[in-house]
């Protein structure tokens, strides 16, 4: 069982379309993008999701231990193409992680995905809103 057989509902719906990304490249001939989803439900500062779009990056490019729990088994199943990265503080030196977010994608840091990233923040709205459905305030 994986992370991801646990989605359900509009989850599921947009990770199935997302897998298909590689395959719309494919048929455009182009390069298929980097796949990144990351579940917002535990995160408790939106700033947070940086974190995890660098660990993703980071894994893409085979440079952190942020592996991703890209699905696939002894049995020859199908790896599942879309990383769920684990979070990554900023590098020693980078202001914070948007700001290594940045320096990675602009220095080509996308695992070989020539520069497009595909990224569902699922559960985004309980991450703004909180469970009360009421704004969070930044912090």
């Amino acid at each position: 069982m994986t992370s991801f057989d646990l989605l359900a509902g509009k989850s599921l719906t947009v990770h199935e379309v997302v897998r298909q990304c590689p395959a719309f490249a494919a048929e455009a001939g182009a390069a298929p993008p980097l796949l990144m989803s990351v579940n917002c439900m535990n995160l408790r500062d939106p700033r947070a999701v940086y974190q995890y779009l660098v660990g993703g990056l980071l894994a893409a490019a085979g440079g952190g231990p942020a592996v991703a729990a890209q699905t696939g088994d002894e049995t020859g199943a199908e790896r599942d193409p879309i990383i769920r990265p684990r979070p990554v503080a900023a590098a020693k030196g980078a202001a914070d992680p948007l700001a290594e977010l940045r320096r990675l994608v602009t220095a080509g840091g996308c695992g070989g995905a020539a520069g497009k990233i595909v990224v569902v923040l699922d559960e985004l709205d309980q991450l703004l809103s909180g469970s009360n459905g009421q704004v969070r305030p930044a912090q």
